[in-house]
């Protein structure tokens, strides 16, 4: 090695670094610059920096032939001469200047503050300790430091302790060489964050980021315009560059000067490969060069010119590339066969977006975390493995709802309920979504209509006709887990899907009823499709009585729209076909023209358009026979409407401006996309079954709710839907689905069930005889003391042991009330109907409590009905020590503070109270009067004192009521618990609003075991409701933990699903609210 070259370099090395980088960045000297480093004599004449000093506070170095200075920390160059920066490091104590040579601006490092960062930052304090350096002014049981890193006393405050990949002194941000990913802070990689600018893919390869630029781009990182384009805007588009087109040829004719090569913004003309510039003379070689001669993409053999190209590379030079390469930039790379999954075709079917290349054909798989069941991507069971194992199938009604109907379907056809009116439940839509609109005018229940006999598809395959009902289905379950039943069937090798829903395009109870079969098979089939409608629309046998029968139904063919207009004295149906028809008819039942009897024949329909009125009449549409090729599809389907008062033009118009036009597949993207347009984000790290559990939920709790302007019915939300029993709202189970969806997002919705509490008829057991005395609440009030019929009005379950009376939905209204205003900042609610809220429900609520503090007696969350069975519950009481407290805050923020001081000191006394009169030593009992005759006051609904962190949820209370619950209540299976041990089938079956309240108190509690019980209740939930299309149940039974009670319930099975996983993603910190004292 030259001494004198060592020399310089070693000299260079002492004094190159980062300022003098950056600054010769600055000059805009970072391409081809040649440095050397002025500290002697480099043997190529004078120095540039001879005489240069730079004020003494540098170090003079040649930068192209011309003398620049590389300052010292603090000074910056101006010529050459370095001066002071406007701001030096030690001018910012704690942090670093923003523009040292031009602005005395600091910016702080966290959790300082001031100009020159040398004071403590809001929300910091000094150590104490360590002369001025600034810790968080908080405590550890604060968890400052978050899921990120850990919390540890330092001197008069805190310090976090980062985990790995975390920086910032509440660990907030990702650390250096650490980027973020959704939430999760991810260590870098040469491709990930990805530095290709313009490019198709990014490897790693050697420890390195290789890009593989897109057309048109070039450079290490694809930030560069390729030979041939030009920058436009931001992108490069083909333009005419120097060398576009070669202009050598035409140059120098016959002189082999052909190569053209874009130097600076000039074409240069160069000798081509085998030819050396001989004095300007391009003359052919005599002596093999790799590099000229093989264009560097070859090596000479030896044998006088020859070359050997590298692979990729071609041609007597190696100028050219192979079959199979292409070129890029001065390289040939590999043709890339075009990525079938770029851009990824997959996304159509729900959770089948999981794109996989094979053989060059894109084939879409089910995402991670699901299987494939006949076709449908279904999640596995990911949860606890002996929940997994216990888990089953025990219910086999699907149903769908739009807030004016409600639509069932029994998806076994061996499990039919009998019933001496109606000898087919296998399809129902019930013409309102609850059970009971009311009383009529001689005190008798009017019920729910139920107007659907049958409807299904068909169809016919090489001229062999097949209905569809009654034949075995290969899978059952929620289109994507909205509101869409979907079923898979298997004819004649022929796969066959039906979607069945309440559509919410329609404000009115209707039906849709679409169907699609492909064809997986090797050769065409020649297939139609068929349907059949049979609705009962006569009379009822009263007010009480359900199925109307089928007396003077008539059905004629609207000639415009190609519909069936059906009408009787019960109302009239609306039948509009979604896609091309080819043949229709009408006819009664068990005719020569009933489509029924057409099909089973292989006959196409009769095109009958009318039949006059009479018994039984039935409709029917066929499509055309087409021939369906392998892998080929055919849609077909119907929508049925339904109006109650036979107004048949407005009936028509509402369908046809829904779907006219439309065809069945059309129809379906339009009811997935409006659901989608509803969802709102789910909570963070719910695995495939959880997800399905919880969006199924989700469309349940939206299901549950009426949206009926008539009467007073808009914004109720029943405690479960058909077929379950409690097709009813109650202002309990609607506390529990509004908390639901305040906590994913709902606000409308959330609303508008609390609306309708307020403006609900109530009011009816001010005062009332029972048993020869006057009992009632005893002021005027708002909230249901039980129930409400559909038509907005309250009811009390009454029978033959008197009403029920409850007084806790008082406190729960109150309760979720305020959960909804502190979420939404919607204070609008409270000043429109303010008088309401504080004078018949939170006054009320006051004035409830008896001598001892707690709340009087009545029936509660179990309904025990008034009888002398009434009594002083814990629930009671600890629901109104919540609604108060909430109440106490919105009245604070309204600025009544007579109200707030009332409320909140009146929810303090009632917690105090209980504490005082319903506890056996740490355990909380169900009521006063059992504790106090020692027998069966275990009771599960307690929890609530420590889910509403009215009594510390991870004190010694909690911990001995939890325990005394699992102890005393957990059912044969190990997992699930009994809502008390008062005895009796109802009481002792397994409870899912016990498990998942019980789940969440275990979780807050936050031992291992604790937390791990938590888990093993929520995973068995889950395991259950998977198993059973995603619905969960009021109850399990005790042997077996089969379905049971109402299937599906709304507020206390999705309501209550929701918020479990939404405090396991989003725990908060307990604390104890309205200044109660733990």
């Amino acid at each position: 090695m030259n001494p004198m070259t060592h020399g310089i370099i070693g000299c260079g090395l002492r004094r190159w670094g980062h300022g003098l980088m950056a600054r010769v960045a600055s000059a805009a000297l970072i391409l081809a610059v040649s440095i050397s480093v002025g500290c002697g004599d480099d043997g190529t004449g004078d120095d540039p920096c001879d005489g240069v000093t730079c004020s003494g506070q540098g170090e003079c170095v040649s930068v192209e032939n011309m003398p620049v200075c590389d300052c010292n920390s603090g000074f910056h160059a101006v010529g050459t001469s370095c001066v002071p920066d406007a701001c030096r490091p030690s001018d910012c104590v704690h942090g670093y200047c923003v523009d040292p040579a031009n602005l005395l601006e600091c910016q702080c490092d966290d959790g300082y503050d001031g100009d020159r960062c040398d004071r403590c930052a809001d929300g910091y304090v000094l150590d104490g300790t360590d002369g001025l350096r600034c810790v968080l002014d908080a405590s550890c049981d604060q968890d400052p430091c978050g899921d990120h890193g850990d919390c540890r006393q330092d001197g008069a405050g805190v310090s976090c302790d980062c985990h790995d990949g975390w920086d910032g002194s509440v660990c907030d941000r990702c650390a250096d060489g650490y980027h973020d990913e959704d939430g999760a802070c991810v260590l870098n990689s040469p491709c990930n964050p990805d530095p290709c600018v313009h490019a198709s893919k990014c490897e790693e390869i050697g420890g390195a980021a290789k890009c593989t630029c897109l057309e048109g781009y070039a450079g290490d990182t694809c930030d560069e315009c390729a030979e041939g384009f030009v920058n436009e805007g931001l992108e490069c588009v083909p333009g005419p560059g120097p060398c576009d087109a070669n202009p050598c040829p035409d140059l120098h004719p016959g002189e082999h000067r052909d190569r053209c090569e874009v130097q600076g913004d000039d074409a240069v003309c160069l000798c081509d490969f085998g030819y050396d510039d001989v004095e300007g003379v391009c003359t052919e070689q005599v002596v093999c060069d790799p590099e000229t001669t093989c264009a560097s993409h070859g090596s000479c053999t030896g044998n006088g010119l020859e070359c050997k190209c590298d692979d990729g590379y071609d041609g007597a030079n190696c100028d050219a590339c192979a079959d199979g390469w292409e070129p890029q930039g001065s390289d040939c790379v590999p043709v890339e066969p075009p990525d079938p999954c770029d851009p990824n075709p997959c996304g159509a079917e729900p959770d089948r977006g999981r794109c996989v290349a094979t053989g060059g054909v894109a084939v879409c798989a089910c995402d991670e975390g699901f299987d494939e069941v006949a076709g449908v991507c279904v999640p596995r069971c990911d949860v606890d493995e002996s929940a997994c194992a216990q888990a089953h199938s025990s219910f086999g009604w699907i149903v769908s709802a739009n807030g004016h109907g409600a639509l069932v379907v029994n998806t076994d056809p061996l499990v039919l309920p009998d019933g001496a009116d109606r000898d087919n439940h296998r399809y129902m839509l019930f013409v309102h979504p609850y059970q009971t609109w009311g009383l009529n005018g001689s005190g008798q229940q009017v019920n729910t209509r139920d107007v659907l006999y049958d409807t299904f598809m068909g169809l016919r395959v090489d001229g062999v006709g097949t209905w569809l009902d009654g034949l075995a289905r290969d899978y059952v379950g929620y289109y994507g887990q909205d509101g869409i039943p979907h079923w898979v069937q298997t004819v004649d090798g022929l796969r066959v899907e039906t979607f069945l829903y309440a559509p919410w395009q329609l404000g009115r109870p209707s039906v849709v009823m679409l169907t699609r079969v492909s064809n997986p098979g090797t050769t065409a089939r020649q297939v139609s499709l068929y349907s059949v409608q049979n609705w009962h629309v006569g009379n009822t046998l009263n007010d009480f009585h359900k199925f109307p029968d089928t007396t003077g139904e008539e059905i004629a063919r609207d000639g415009t729209s190609g519909g069936f207009m059906e009408k009787a004295a019960g109302g009239a149906v609306f039948h509009y076909p979604l896609g091309t028809v080819g043949h229709y008819s009408a006819g009664a039942a068990g005719s020569t023209y009933d489509p029924w009897l057409r099909l089973n024949a292989g006959l196409d329909l009769g095109d009958v358009a009318s039949i006059e009125a009479g018994d039984n009449r039935v409709c029917g549409f066929q499509a055309p026979q087409q021939a369906l090729e392998p892998g080929q599809t055919a849609w077909f389907g119907v929508v049925s409407a339904f109006d109650p008062n036979k107004d048949s033009t407005t009936l028509q118009q509402d369908v046809v401006a829904a779907f006219g036009g439309m065809d069945a597949q059309q129809v379906l993207a339009q009811a997935k996309a409006e659901w989608a347009s509803w969802r709102k984000p789910a909570p963070a790290g719910l695995s495939a079954a959880e997800r399905m559990v919880y969006r199924t939920a989700e469309a349940v709790l939206r299901m549950g709710q009426v949206w009926e302007t008539t009467d007073k019915s808009k914004g109720q939300i029943l405690a479960s839907l058909p077929p379950g029993m409690w097709a009813t709202s109650w202002p309990r189970d609607m506390a529990y689905s509004i908390a639901a969806l305040v906590r994913s997002g709902h606000y409308t919705e959330a609303r508008a069930a609390l609306e309708f509490m307020l403006l609900a008829d109530a009011n009816g057991y001010k005062t009332f005889d029972h048993n020869g005395s006057q009992v009632g609440v005893g002021a005027d009030y708002r909230i249901s003391v039980c129930r409400y019929f559909g038509r907005g009005m309250e009811e009390s379950d009454w029978n033959a042991d008197g009403p029920n009376v409850e007084f806790d939905g008082f406190g729960l209204f109150l309760g979720v009330l305020g959960e909804y205003y502190r979420a939404s900042g919607d204070a609008t609610i409270i000043e429109e109907h303010w008088a309401t809220i504080r004078d018949e429900i939170a006054n009320v609520l006051v004035g409830l409590r008896a001598g001892n503090g707690m709340i009087r007696p009545d029936s509660s969350i179990w309904e025990v009905h008034w009888n002398g069975r009434q009594k002083q519950y814990s629930y009671t009481s600890l629901a109104a020590a919540k609604g108060l407290c909430e109440a106490s805050i919105f009245a604070g923020d309204k600025g009544a503070a007579s109200e707030q001081t009332t409320w909140e000191q009146a929810a303090r006394d009632i917690v105090t109270a209980v504490l005082a009169n319903a506890m056996d030593g740490d355990f909380m009992a169900q009521s006063v009067e059992e504790l106090t005759s020692d027998t069966g006051y275990v009771d599960a609904a307690v929890i609530e004192a420590f889910r509403w962190n009215l009594i510390d949820p991870r004190g010694a209370e909690a911990a001995a009521t939890v325990d005394g619950l699992l102890s005393g209540l957990v059912v044969p299976n190990g997992i699930g618990l009994a809502r008390n041990d008062d005895g009796g089938w109802y009481d002792s079956s397994e409870w899912i609003l016990i498990d998942l309240r019980v789940s969440g108190a275990l979780r807050t509690l936050g031992g291992e075991t604790d937390v791990a019980r938590a888990d093993q209740l929520l995973d068995w939930v889950t395991a259950q409701a998977r198993a059973n299309m995603g619905l969960i149940a009021e109850l399990h039974t005790r042997e077996g933990s089969n379905y049971d009670g109402a299937v599906p319930m709304v507020g206390f099975g999705a309501g209550a699903y929701l918020l479990e996983t939404w405090q396991r993603a989003e725990p908060v910190t307990p604390e104890a609210p309205c200044g109660i004292t733990w």
